[in-house]
């Protein structure tokens, strides 16, 4: 029964596409192997996933960041890598400040892989400068106090917010 219903899942969908991979988790991951495991395949089904281990926020939920490091390194053959490196979101500054953030990070798949750099160009010219405000709060709870009352003040000034970015705690 499970051969039949993997063979008429693969003949109905023939591609497969995952949005937001780095937030799969091992039930969802057995899906894509079982719908791509044919031997028929060699190796080299017609997957493609899309994820940012940057992005990684689901793990309370059973999301695996690992499954992004399986799928290039054990589940399937000569795996093509895209780097999606332009950013129409945010100005240079935000990036730049983002990226010295998160390199401390040290599970990524940027200091794992070679042929992997995710350094952000800020694409659009369109974007107000904005103003990177730094902050230091004793606890959680007064960290989320702040940012609720500059979010209250945003709303009620009734312009455009810019970027902002809070870096720590104490």
């Amino acid at each position: 029964t499970e051969t039949i219903l993997r063979n008429e899942l693969e003949e109905q969908y023939q591609y497969i596409m995952v949005d937001e991979f780095q937030d799969t988790n091992e039930a969802q991951m057995s899906l894509v192997r079982a719908i791509s495991s044919h031997p028929v395949h060699e190796g080299h089904p017609n997957v493609c996933v899309v994820g940012d281990d940057d992005q990684a926020i689901y793990k309370f939920q059973g999301a695996d960041i690992s499954h992004i490091i399986n799928f290039r390194d054990n589940l399937y053959k000569d795996v093509k890598t895209i780097v999606l490196d332009k950013n129409y979101r945010s100005t240079k500054p935000i990036l730049d400040l983002a990226r010295t953030i998160i390199m401390q990070g040290g599970e990524r798949l940027e200091n794992k892989y070679a042929n992997i750099t995710k350094i952000l160009s800020s694409e659009s010219i369109n974007l107000p400068k904005g103003s990177i405000n730094i902050s230091t709060y004793t606890s959680d709870v007064a960290e989320y106090a702040h940012v609720a009352r500059e979010v209250r003040k945003i709303l009620d000034s009734g312009t455009e917010p810019n970027d902002v970015a809070i870096l720590s705690r104490e």
